[in-house]
């Protein structure tokens, strides 16, 4: 972690502390035993592998500052307290940032991976418990559907036939079906351009080989041979006045 990343970073270590059955010690659930207590041992030796655990995702400098730390909660919070930014101006940010984000130069899952980043990082800050009373369920169609807007909004203007056919969709379809429509039109359009490009390429070699003429000598019927001058000409349609009269024999 680098002060930076710390959103993704909590996310992490959430995840990896919870799959080994030790995230009670960093958000309260397993509570610390007295130190006469038969348990404190093993509690000890169990909080200081998680400590270790966390301090090694630091980056050095940041590290340095938390080796004191006395259990695994303590450091946890006090990492929390220091990087983790007061959710209103983070949620503004990360909003802002969603709301302005197009694809720009950027492939169509380029753009798409970096939208689902925000849209995590954005879950992150914003912790919502959902219900499966109605008025939940409608919180959550109403998430789905703004998200498929603002993925729809950054598309590049070239996708706006394929965006008013996805809206005209009843139910509108989920953002990651039309993902998938979107990338599947990416597709086709790289391969119809490929073979544009080849069969232009195919047009100018034939052009370029077309009609190369002979020159040689003619035999004239009063007197000396004279030059003649056979084929279109290479890549050329029309001819000047200068050309025109050697091809036209003046012996005979």
């Amino acid at each position: 972690m680098t002060g930076k990343n710390f959103l993704s970073w909590r996310r992490s270590m959430t995840i990896a502390l919870g799959a080994k059955r030790k995230l009670g010690f960093i958000n309260g659930d397993i509570v610390q035993p007295d130190i006469d207590d038969d348990d404190y041992d093993e509690w000890k030796k169990v909080d200081w592998m998680i400590l270790s655990w966390i301090l090694n995702t630091l980056s050095k400098d940041i590290a340095e500052s938390f080796v004191y730390a006395e259990t695994s909660k303590d450091l946890w919070d006090e990492i929390c307290l220091r990087y983790g930014e007061n959710n209103g101006p983070m949620r503004y940010k990360l909003q802002r940032e969603i709301n302005t984000l197009t694809q720009g130069h950027n492939s169509v899952m380029e753009y798409f991976n970096k939208l689902k980043k925000l849209w995590d990082e954005f879950a992150c800050v914003v912790l919502v418990q959902m219900c499966n009373c109605p008025k939940g369920q409608m919180a959550v169609r109403h998430e789905a559907e703004t998200k498929l807007i603002q993925f729809l909004m950054g598309l590049n203007d070239s996708y706006d036939h394929l965006k008013n056919q996805i809206l005209l969709f009843d139910p509108l379809p989920s953002v990651n079906k039309a993902y998938s429509m979107v990338l599947s039109a990416e597709r086709q359009r790289s391969v119809t351009n490929s073979l544009d490009r080849m069969e232009n390429m195919a047009m100018n070699v034939k052009y370029e080989g077309y009609g190369r003429g002979q020159v040689g000598q003619g035999r004239g019927y009063g007197g000396r041979g004279g030059n003649w001058q056979g084929g279109r000409g290479r890549g050329s349609v029309r001819l000047s006045k200068e050309e025109k009269a050697k091809l036209l024999c003046d012996k005979c």
